[in-house]
């Protein structure tokens, strides 16, 4: 390490002083930092980059020992006839958390809506059905496999059915709303009609 700035220490929670002159895979758990100097050698002799030129997560390791994600994107930079490495970090624990606590937050309401006594089923814009609770699927005497990808509308009796789609896009494009956020007694159809 020939320099750093104060967020890199920051985020390996060190003195810059503490790194100027030390290898940089002290700042590597293992297997990275037992292979980091093959690495270098490795791209030196055959060019061919594990992270040179690339952006990828690794894990990084602070002076305390405590291991962090980190996004890390490395650039070769030519000194004269000197090369060196530049590593940009971003330390991803945050994003981390709050990707864990979402797909919690997920799990829990994925269970609400499966042991949910009332059918529930989500669309996307177009329509097309990207969720079915087995409440829903027995409801309509479908199994979920047969109900997931498919269009809303096999659920509507006409009028519906064929005027479903434009429904939507007014909805979409207009802000016109015959049941979104609205709700009312609509009329279902059926597997077996």
């Amino acid at each position: 390490i020939i320099s750093l700035n104060p967020a890199a220490a920051r985020i390996f929670e060190y003195e810059s002083k503490e790194l100027i002159g030390q290898n940089v895979k002290l700042l590597m758990p293992e297997p990275y930092f037992s292979q980091h100097d093959h690495y270098i050698q490795s791209y030196q002799k055959t060019g061919k980059a594990k992270i040179i030129g690339k952006g990828r997560e690794v894990i990084g390791k602070c002076k305390n020992g405590r291991e962090f994600p980190m996004w890390l994107s490395v650039s070769q930079v030519a000194f004269g006839d000197e090369i060196v490495y530049s590593g940009v970090v971003h330390d991803l624990t945050t994003i981390k958390e709050a990707e864990l606590k979402l797909q919690e937050s997920r799990n829990r309401l994925d269970a609400i809506i499966t042991t949910a006594v009332d059918g529930i089923i989500t669309i996307t814009e177009d329509g097309i059905m990207d969720s079915v609770n087995p409440a829903a699927a027995d409801l309509f005497g479908y199994s979920e496999a047969e109900m997931i990808h498919q269009n809303v509308s096999m659920l509507m009796p006409e009028p519906d059915y064929t005027n479903h789609d434009r429904y939507l896009k007014n909805y979409k494009n207009f802000g016109i709303r015959r049941i979104i956020g609205i709700g009312r007694e609509v009329q279902g159809r059926k597997k077996d009609g």
